[in-house]
């Protein structure tokens, strides 16, 4: 019994494991590459918000820094996937 438990849990495991091609990897390198490029527009837009147009548009900070942060998660989730992706 203590053997198919153990089995069982090594094809479970093995199932996880993402395996992608030479070409899935490049293109989640441009993928992670274009969400990098996309968070820095969103941090410039926001530090250009609170150089140059602070106080008077103190209502859009949430705003931008939202966009700012969405950005960055998608960002961290593709490259979390890409990391993963290279190791296996």
């Amino acid at each position: 019994m203590k053997i198919l438990s153990k089995w069982y849990t090594i094809c479970n495991d093995y199932n996880k494991l993402i395996i992608m091609t030479e070409e899935q990897i490049k293109e989640l390198e441009k993928k992670v590459s274009k969400a990098r490029f996309q968070l820095g527009q969103k941090a410039s837009e926001l530090h250009d918000l609170i150089e140059d147009r602070l106080p008077a548009d103190y209502r859009e900070i949430l705003a931008y820094a939202d966009a700012a942060y969405l950005s960055c998660e998608v960002w961290d989730k593709l490259n979390q996937e890409l990391i993963k992706a290279k190791k296996a």
